[in-house]
């Protein structure tokens, strides 16, 4: 096929630039005309791929247009606009119109740019834009403040905005963009309606995911949420987008959390939070999966050796009392804590007490996102709350945060999470 003939269609030019050959949903979506667009899609279902051939070809074939790529997080922003500059050096006729390239923007020479942009909580960065097309990737993450900072200027050049995300709980302007008389145009991509996924995979990934897991993150459902614990709007209110910081700071003292996984498919998962007089900032969370008790001691003493920690609280609950006892023999400033019944009712009150009062921050970590918001309570008949994932799911990042609380029960802290890994 020439170039000229790729030109004139957007599905054929990103058959090209992508190396895909377009779903059906796909194509309705590239071809589209529409001002205003909403994309619900279950995962693997080709969102990215089509958002980032669709803003490609926009950009490239509509001179001195300024196209915004953001979401509430660098990282998530990122992923789009690394597939649009992928797709951009895939065909010569593209790269060839590229006349300065960086890490967040992508200039053609006929006047239009690409940027990447982190919105934050409040979409500060993208003030001052007048952009003719925005993207907001993970939409449904994104805080209400960035949306209403993003609308004015959308509205004021006439331009397109494409809304795109899984889905997270019945609130928010995403949720509402899905309602009758929104004006969006709007696409429910399901797993099932996904070519790539065979009715074995769907099977199996029923299989080892709850109903409520697999209806949000594949069926792409919006789910309500009237007995979780922590509300979708509490959960996304404490995320930040930090950067990962390495090692301790001179000067600095430091406590750590251990979640010690109880069942095969549970994670041990270790928090380091820094201590200062007011703030309790957590600078490091590593998971391990399907790994014995000596290599839970060996990693806590390795840690230690590393940040010199004040105290460390480990779940003893059942498997963590092992491994606690052999390190408070070699002299480890170790806590055992009885993660259980109504101490860990408390601990979780006391945990969403200080989410609800703003003293909580903690990085984008798409799991203990997930876990938080699927963790759901009901009353026992002692009167305190009892908390449970779904069926197949799992607690175990929520439990090393509620650990943290038990600092807090002798000081008077914040809590901020500034690093993830592992």
């Amino acid at each position: 096929m020439e170039t000229k003939d790729i030109l004139l269609d957007p599905v054929a030019f990103f058959e090209y630039v992508s190396g895909f050959e377009a779903y059906d949903y796909q194509m309705k979506f590239l071809r589209s005309q529409a001002k205003k667009i909403a994309v619900r899609a279950g995962r693997q279902t080709g969102k990215s791929t089509m958002i980032a051939g669709k803003t490609l070809y926009y950009a490239f074939m509509n001179p001195n247009q300024h196209v915004l790529i953001i979401a509430a997080y660098k990282r998530q922003a990122e992923l789009v606009f690394w597939k649009i500059k992928e797709y951009a050096h895939n065909a010569e006729f593209v790269r060839s119109k590229i006349i300065r390239e960086t890490q967040t923007q992508l200039h053609f020479d006929n006047g239009s740019v690409i940027f990447c942009l982190p919105a934050g909580k409040s979409g500060h960065s993208i003030r001052g834009f007048s952009p003719h097309m925005v993207v907001m990737d993970e939409a449904a993450f994104t805080p209400d403040e960035v949306f209403e900072a993003v609308e004015p200027s959308i509205q004021v050049t006439k331009g397109f905005l494409i809304l795109a995300s899984n889905t997270f709980g019945k609130s928010g302007f995403f949720y509402e963009a899905f309602n009758y008389g929104s004006g969006y145009e709007t696409y429910h991509i399901r797993a099932s309606d996904c070519p790539s996924y065979s009715k074995e995979k769907l099977e199996q990934l029923k299989k080892t995911k709850s109903k409520t897991i697999f209806a949000q993150e594949y069926e792409a459902e919006f789910i309500e949420e009237a007995d979780n614990f922590f509300p979708t709007g509490l959960v996304k209110k404490c995320e930040s987008d930090i950067e990962e910081i390495y090692g301790p700071e001179q000067g600095k003292s430091y406590i750590l959390s251990v979640d010690v996984a109880r069942f095969g498919t549970d994670e041990s998962v270790f928090m380091v939070a820094e201590v200062s007089k007011n703030l309790l900032k957590v600078v490091k969370v590593i998971s391990t999966i399907k790994k014995p008790i000596t290599d839970l001691v060996g990693r806590i003493k390795d840690l230690h050796q590393t940040f010199n920690f004040d105290t460390i609280y480990i779940d003893a609950t059942t498997l963590g009392a092992g491994g606690a006892d052999f390190l408070i023999e070699g002299n480890l400033p170790v806590t055992p804590v009885n993660l259980n019944g109504k101490n860990k009712s408390e601990l979780y009150k006391k945990l969403k007490t200080k989410m609800e009062q703003g003293k909580i921050t903690y990085p984008y970590i798409p799991k203990l996102r997930e876990q938080m918001y699927n963790l759901k309570y009901t009353f026992s008949s002692m009167g305190y709350i009892t908390l449970s994932p779904p069926k197949k799911g799992h607690d175990d990042y929520p439990d090393a945060l509620a650990l943290l609380m038990n600092h807090g029960e002798h000081t008077n802290t914040q809590v901020e999470f500034v690093m993830a890994s592992g």
